[in-house]
């Protein structure tokens, strides 16, 4: 049942949850059925912080030409709206079923063995950085990478949200404490130094994300927002390989620099996507268990995988080979969103077949005398 009608056309009925500049709620679009995210952004900071409204416009127009891309939540509008639940701008965006990945990160990485942990990571990973080149590409900036603006869905993709509003929390940020809107444990030194960000702000972001996503815990280790902020300057990096030993060296040490104090010394993203997707792409087997699952959870299942409903029914613990590793990853992430288990393993390397004693080469044909 619907909260409240917004605009005359969105049915508003979930809290989803608040961020840095509002509130995020689910709402039903009838007109093409089906459900849309809707961000409703602080009117009163917007109409105290001259120029932040249309700086909102800007960015939302800018994140439209992201639109279609596969790891970006699409902006689909920019409304104003005047109802009790709301007085002011909103942004209507592409509604994601599943969690962010701080959930992720807080609820499910735990409980995974090393393998299964690290090669969902890394996939996770792969899926993030493409994101935010593609931004990039279009010289737009996100500024506010982090966990919470990471969503994985229950078809087990990776899309990045709030592309270019932290740039309006930066303008708003001039005239209003609202250090709490943003998020230190993950921001760049040269952000704490009210410096203005480029694309090596971005990196140092991602590689703190990530550094999180692939060791279990932040790398800034400061205690409280003054120690947040000393820590770049007093504290040495904890090395990534140290807590995750397992990665690929190349892995580890690229996403440590990343972290560097000094932009010029972080790495690009290709040079961050190269050896992730090289560590990542070899066969792998996947054992889902859904025994614990409701029948419709076992139905859903089957539909966002490659395993058949009457096989799941018959064997609730089955495993298969599968050479694509993303697509492995994919399907293991939406198993445990939906309620199942998953555990990825290397893929036996199956010898080549032994070939026969090698045969005598059939004789030389004749060359046929040519006419005269």
């Amino acid at each position: 049942m619907a909260i409240e009608i917004i605009n005359g056309r969105y049915e508003v009925e979930e809290r989803l949850g608040s961020g840095g500049m509002g509130e995020v709620w689910r709402a039903f679009d009838p007109l093409l059925g089906r459900d849309v995210a809707i961000k409703f952004v602080g009117e009163r900071e917007l109409r105290e912080s001259p120029g932040a409204e249309s700086m909102l416009r800007d960015e939302a127009r800018a994140a439209g030409k992201l639109l279609g891309h596969p790891q970006i939540v699409a902006v689909l509008d920019f409304i104003e709206t005047t109802t009790a639940l709301h007085r002011g701008p909103a942004l209507v965006m592409e509604y994601v079923a599943g969690c962010n990945l701080a959930e992720w990160i807080n609820v499910h990485h735990p409980h995974f063995d090393e393998v299964t942990r690290n090669v969902l990571g890394l996939y996770i990973s792969i899926e993030v950085i493409q994101a935010i080149q593609a931004a990039h590409r279009q010289e737009i900036l996100h500024r506010d990478i982090k966990p919470l603006n990471i969503l994985v869905s229950m078809e087990g993709r990776v899309k990045v949200a709030d592309f270019g509003l932290a740039r309006v929390i930066e303008a708003i940020t001039r005239t209003h404490t609202v250090w709490g809107r943003q998020t230190p444990l993950y921001a760049a030194p040269e952000q704490w130094r009210g410096e203005r960000p480029d694309m090596r702000t971005d990196v140092y972001q991602l590689c703190a994300t990530l550094y999180h996503l692939l060791s279990g815990r932040p790398a800034n280790q400061g205690d409280g927002l003054m120690g947040l902020y000393h820590w770049h300057q007093v504290e040495t990096l904890t090395p990534l390989a140290e807590l995750a030993p397992s990665l690929a060296v190349e892995v580890t040490s690229v996403i440590d620099r990343g972290l560097h104090a000094d932009q010029d010394e972080r790495p690009d993203l290709w040079e961050i996507f190269d050896p992730i997707s090289k560590s990542i792409m070899n066969a792998l087997h996947l054992e889902i268990d859904v025994g614990n699952c409701t029948e419709g959870q076992v139905e859903s299942i089957a539909a966002l995988t490659d395993f058949g409903l009457d096989q799941l029914k018959a064997d609730p613990q089955f495993g298969t080979i599968l050479p694509n590793p993303m697509e492995a990853a994919q399907e293991a992430l939406a198993v445990v969103l939906l309620g199942g288990k998953s555990v990825l393993t290397p893929a036996p390397s199956v010898p080549a077949p032994r070939s026969a004693e090698p045969k005598a080469p059939p004789p030389a044909k004749k060359a046929a005398p040519r006419r005269r």
